[in-house]
């Protein structure tokens, strides 16, 4: 029997963070929040997930912090950036 594919969900935001599970809760999947993206990054060995949706705007680490460590410690989960922001910098840093 395989393993239920996991996704870490980060943001601040407890309404974000609750709409986000709403709509994953039909994919059977396993769904860990976390409102700091410290707190997930704290995780992310034990569990591995295979997919991290993060908010960009986070106290203590954001979003983009979290990929840059993602990326400089060659782990390979996808991750999906989300904002409520139009700075044009954060898509820059992003893609970078």
């Amino acid at each position: 029997m395989s393993r239920a594919r996991s996704v870490f969900v980060c943001d601040d935001d407890q309404w974000v963070l609750d709409t986000v599970v709403d709509i994953l809760s039909s994919l059977k999947l396993d769904i860990l929040t976390f409102a700091k993206g410290k707190l997930a990054l704290d995780q992310i060995a034990k569990v591995s997930p295979d997919l991290i949706i993060t908010d960009i705007n986070m106290p203590e680490m954001t979003g983009l912090e979290l990929l840059k460590f993602l990326d400089s410690n060659a782990f390979k989960i996808p991750v999906i950036l989300l904002t409520g922001s139009l700075d044009p910098m954060n898509l820059r840093e992003a893609v970078a």
